[in-house]
Formats: C-alpha cells, structure tokens, sequence
C-alpha cells in the first residue's frame, strides 16, 4: 500500500495479524489477500506495531504543534502586568516587544489571546442623509470619466475640478470634460 494512508481498519488488521503470528512477512502476505496490492511495506508494519505497544492505539498520531517557549502563563501575567502600570502612549506592541524581550509576533498573538485590541479606537465622522445621494453622484460622474477615456495606446491624466495641478513634462494634450452639478472632470490625452 505505497503511497498512500492505511485506513484504521487495516491498521488495526496490521496489529491484530502480528500479534498472532508475529512475524512481518506473513503480515505483509495475509494484508495482500485481504486488501489486494500494492502491499503493505515491512517497515510500515513494524512502525504500526511499535507505535500500538508504545501508545496502545492504532491511529495516527496527532501533531502537538510547536512548544510554547515564550507565550506561556508568566509571560501573560508579565504582559498583564505591563499593560497596567504603563501609560497609554507605551502600550504599541513594539514597545511591549522590546520591555519584554519578545517577539513582536508574540506580543500580537498575546494580546489576541487575552482579548486586548492592540489598537486604538478612532471616531470616525457620521454620515449624513444626503453622504448616499453623493455618493452615487460621484460614482456615476466617475463611470462617466471611464467611458470618455481610450481604452488603449494613450497616456492619461485627469484632474478634477481644474484646481488641481496635473504632470508636468507633456507636449500636447487634448481635454475633454465630463460634468455634473458639483463635479467637473478633465480628461487629458497625452502624447509625450
């Protein structure tokens, strides 16, 4: 069975054929009979069978992860601690960081498991009745701008509502406007 996974069943088949004969070859011989090939491999048969008298189970062996050496219940209590006593302006996770001797990665994953934002909250504006209304004008005098512009070969600039200073370095360009009530766009069609 090269190149692939035994399912549980013939692994625990595998431990109960060895356990009575006791021998890897007639294993691997009544595992053919019963599975058809490709054969289970000698050293597969023995890895399951140490495996079972080492853990007394026939299942995979689940991967415990990477050792914790820094994000463990001290260096928690320490970043707690730190949070605390420090004013606000100390509280970056680069500053924490480099306090503890840690990795920032660590502090960021530390602050998450202590549900602490490593952030700060902004206020941000409200929005007013007539914000949708301008902004759905301002997408429709963009889609305008789209469909006025070459699709290809062109260099372009747009400027809006001509206060804006545009490139310098342009030999010849050709404008066209698109308007709306409060919004103008130029389009220029450069060649340099």
């Amino acid at each position: 069975m090269a190149g692939r996974r035994l399912s549980l069943e013939q692994r625990v088949r595998c431990v109960r054929l060895f356990s009575r004969t006791g021998n890897v070859s007639e294993v691997q011989r009544r595992m053919l009979e019963e599975f058809g090939p490709p054969a289970v491999h000698r050293n597969t048969i023995s890895q399951i069978n140490e495996m079972f008298d080492r853990t007394g189970s026939a299942n995979h062996p689940k991967n415990p992860g990477p050792s914790r050496s820094v994000r463990t219940d001290d260096m928690k209590s320490r970043l707690r601690a730190e949070l605390e006593s420090s004013p606000n302006k100390s509280k970056s996770s680069r500053r924490l960081s480099a306090k503890l001797k840690i990795g920032k990665t660590s502090v960021l994953r530390m602050l998450h498991e202590i549900k602490h934002t490593p952030y700060h909250p902004r206020r941000l504006h409200a929005l007013n009745e007539d914000d949708f209304d301008r902004r759905i004008e301002f997408s429709e005098a963009w889609s305008e701008v789209g469909a006025a512009m070459p699709s290809r070969g062109r260099k372009r600039k747009v400027q809006v509502n001509e206060g804006v200073p545009t490139a310098y370095g342009v030999q010849e360009t050709k404008k066209s406007k698109v308007e709306s009530e409060d919004l103008m766009v130029v389009i220029e069609d450069c060649n340099s």
